[in-house]
């Protein structure tokens, strides 16, 4: 009888203290909100399409590259690193050039590291920087620790995507004529 109560007084302690029981809860896969940053998304005229990056970012690539970024949104906020000990997993960026000129780029996910990208759909290129891919942010690829879908629509006419956390924004889109290309990953909601 009292091995049964030190079990049960265990595990009552267990559940009153906050730490959860099962390891499939852990708080420990949950990033630290307080370190993720806001992402923006920015339109190029010159490339006739929407990229997703810190303002950062944006702002030095104007400066440095003389590109014509516009800030169009703040669609959400993540991570602009590895977040060791989470779920948080790598959104990494592809390239297609049309041969009508412009560009498009689109977000997707690949494996848990920086070191494991996802094989490019055929026509698309990952980016990569001195031969390392380029990562945006780091995003949750199931909906955990309170994130909220990051949704993707395409306009195949002018190549280009857009990013939203709104269902209401992308149904709109595609009552517009956009694709619907579904939910690319898991993000804080950028308010």
């Amino acid at each position: 009888m009292r091995g049964q109560f030190v079990a049960l007084s265990a595990l009552a302690l267990t559940f009153s203290s906050g730490v959860l029981a099962s390891p499939l809860q852990t708080r420990a896969t949950c990033a630290d909100t307080t370190l993720a940053e806001t992402i923006v998304q920015g339109f190029s005229p010159r490339f006739s399409a929407h990229t997703l990056d810190t303002l950062t970012g944006i702002v030095d690539k104007d400066s440095t590259l003389s590109n014509d970024w516009q800030i169009q949104s703040q669609p959400f906020k993540a991570w602009t690193n590895a977040q060791s000990g989470t779920s948080a997993v790598p959104l990494f960026k592809l390239s297609w050039s049309p041969l009508t000129g412009g560009q498009d780029w689109k977000f997707v996910l690949g494996g848990a590291t920086a070191s494991s990208p996802p094989t490019p759909p055929s026509g698309w290129t990952l980016v990569t920087l001195n031969g390392v891919p380029v990562i945006p942010a780091w995003v949750y690829a199931t909906q955990v620790c309170g994130s909220v879908p990051l949704y993707s629509v395409a306009n195949s006419g002018s190549s280009d995507h857009w990013y939203t956390t709104s269902l209401k924004e992308k149904s709109s889109f595609v009552a517009a004529g956009w694709a619907d290309e579904g939910v690319v990953a898991y993000v804080l909601s950028p308010a």
